[in-house]
């Protein structure tokens, strides 16, 4: 996931330009296009809350997405002698994905979240009908239109698609590991997701020069933290190995089962389903 698409898109959806989310920081329009663009370091912690405020988000919703880009997540853990003497033992091991899993898996079977500490998964938004696999376009707008007969119907889907391509410039990112997103407030009641995956990469700027190949189209968003929040769920699932896995996968029900792996492992095996 970039971090710079990722803040360009909630601030999309907060409805501040860029030059209004600046003025309100206390920042340059062009350090923060520097920011969304990838060309300048992620925002300080400090600065991060400031931005949070004025997009009225939680905190810690752009603090975590701040710590991440820049690293910072682990500090907790060298705080302690144990955290310091865990943290080394993980390093000296130069643990793989797959080993690393299991020691997730690990503490989530031995220290699980609170129910109110667990993200809902971003599975749910999906459906099989609503997953479509080797698809031929070479232009967004054409994935948008397949995308919207599968989300919406009648004056609903008419709303969708006009919103889609009116904000095209502002509710669409590529997100990196060749993943665009494109979010609407209308199509759906309550939050929805097609997922699109074409043969070709489409011709769009990528912050990490990998030409985007899935598109996730999301219907119902709303304002405030409850859609910021599905916003940057769906960002996270930004994954070349979901991307790589999805090209074999049979039908729409095993790209879900992909995207659970994703969620459960933090990655997508080269084969697909593990």
């Amino acid at each position: 996931m970039h971090l710079g698409a990722t803040l360009a898109l909630l601030r999309a959806h907060s409805g501040l330009s860029l030059r209004g989310l600046a003025a309100q920081v206390g920042v340059s329009a062009a350090y923060l296009s520097r920011v969304e663009h990838g060309h300048d370091p992620a925002p300080t912690g400090e600065r991060a809350v400031a931005i949070a405020d004025a997009l009225g988000l939680p905190r810690p919703l752009l603090l975590n997405l701040v710590d991440e880009a820049r690293g910072d997540g682990t500090d907790w853990l060298r705080a302690t002698p144990t955290g310091r003497r865990l943290a080394s033992a993980l390093r000296r091991r130069r643990l793989t994905e797959a080993q690393l899993a299991r020691v997730l898996a690990i503490v989530e079977r031995e220290l699980p979240l609170d129910a109110d500490e667990r993200a809902p998964s971003r599975c749910a938004l999906l459906h099989p009908s609503r997953v479509l696999l080797r698809v031929r376009a070479s232009r967004l707008e054409d994935i948008w239109t397949l995308a919207t007969m599968r989300l919406a119907e009648g004056d609903q889907a008419k709303a969708l698609l006009d919103e889609l391509g009116r904000e095209a410039q502002s509710q669409t990112a590529c997100v990196g590991a060749q993943t665009v997103l494109s979010f609407a407030r209308a199509g759906a009641d309550t939050p929805q997701a097609c997922l699109v995956h074409c043969v070709s990469p489409l011709p769009l700027q990528a912050p990490d020069a990998a030409p985007p190949r899935a598109v996730w189209v999301l219907a119902g968003i709303g304002a405030g933290a409850a859609g910021a929040d599905v916003l940057v769920r769906v960002a996270h699932l930004a994954d070349e190995g979901l991307v790589r896995a999805l090209q074999d996968a049979s039908c729409g029900a095993e790209a879900i089962t992909l995207v659970e792996q994703l969620e459960r492992q933090g990655f997508v095996g080269r084969r697909g389903v593990q």
